[in-house]
């Protein structure tokens, strides 16, 4: 039940799932949700098992994001939430995936925000904040070849009764009240074996049969538009992939965060900002 979504020949857009939430090293402040309005959403109200992803180290990407205008309701930021996508397994791979209930590997993942840059709509403008933390990601659930009988690498979701490559997972980056404009530009960034802003190189992990956990480790993206907020270029995103876009319209400037606008349509991040009210 994984859909592929080829948007560019470079673009490979994957079906994954998830429905736990990744819970970062050290204590996560926990606001009352009365405090916090949502300026921009464009996740689901429930995370299926698994949800349509970008992996970085399958598509040569350093960096991906979009430019949103926010909803009316507040510019002091307190909660960014994005949604991940992890097909790693602890050991093996396909049919031989093996996962230890509840076990998890750690990744260090960024979120930066810029300002929008109007004059020049290709590049974002100056950086506003970045937050960086590591999270504890789990692995995706071991291959059940009973209940996906008919796809035996899957896993089983008693939740939505579904068979999945991937899990989903939610990320969370706290601030504390940081004012930010209407209009911006966020980027999500991680590193794997060969992609990233500091790409790992060559590790013993790559040897074995399940690989690094990081280069299954992909960005949540699906179609739709925002529930809450605006996405400025419903066809497009912002992405700083190893070797630029495809196509004659293209804009997306190679190995640079700038926008691409070509071949997006409606498979933009999964992400919800929430501000103080």
């Amino acid at each position: 039940m994984d859909a592929h979504a080829k948007v560019a020949m470079r673009k490979v857009l994957v079906c994954l799932t998830m429905a736990s939430i990744a819970i970062g090293a050290g204590t996560v402040p926990v606001h009352a949700a009365s405090n916090l309005k949502k300026v921009y959403n464009s996740l689901p109200a429930q995370l299926p098992g698994n949800v349509s992803s970008v992996g970085f180290e399958a598509t040569q990407t350093d960096e991906f994001g979009d430019q949103i205008r926010l909803a009316p309701g507040g510019k002091k930021l307190k909660k960014v939430t994005v949604a991940m996508s992890s097909w790693a397994c602890e050991a093996g791979t396909g049919a031989t995936c093996d996962t230890t209930p509840g076990a998890t590997f750690d990744e260090s993942i960024k979120l930066t925000l810029y300002k929008a840059n109007n004059p020049d709509p290709d590049l974002p403008g100056d950086v506003i904040a970045t937050r960086k933390r590591t999270f504890a990601i789990p692995f995706r659930p071991s291959a059940d070849p009973v209940d996906c009988a008919a796809t035996p690498t899957q896993w089983y979701s008693s939740d939505d009764d579904a068979c999945y490559s991937g899990k989903a997972l939610t990320i969370v980056f706290e601030f504390s009240g940081l004012k930010i404009p209407k209009e911006l530009v966020y980027g999500i960034s991680y590193n794997t074996s060969t992609s990233g802003n500091d790409p790992h190189g060559t590790r013993p992990c790559q040897s074995a049969p399940e690989g690094c956990p990081d280069d299954s480790l992909n960005v949540g993206a699906a179609a739709g538009l925002p529930a809450v907020g605006f996405d400025v270029y419903p066809a497009g995103v912002f992405t700083d992939q190893q070797t630029g876009g495809d196509c004659t319209t293209d804009t997306t400037v190679p190995d640079e965060f700038s926008l691409d606008a070509c071949g997006w349509t409606g498979f933009n991040p999964l992400v919800r900002f929430q501000v103080k009210k």
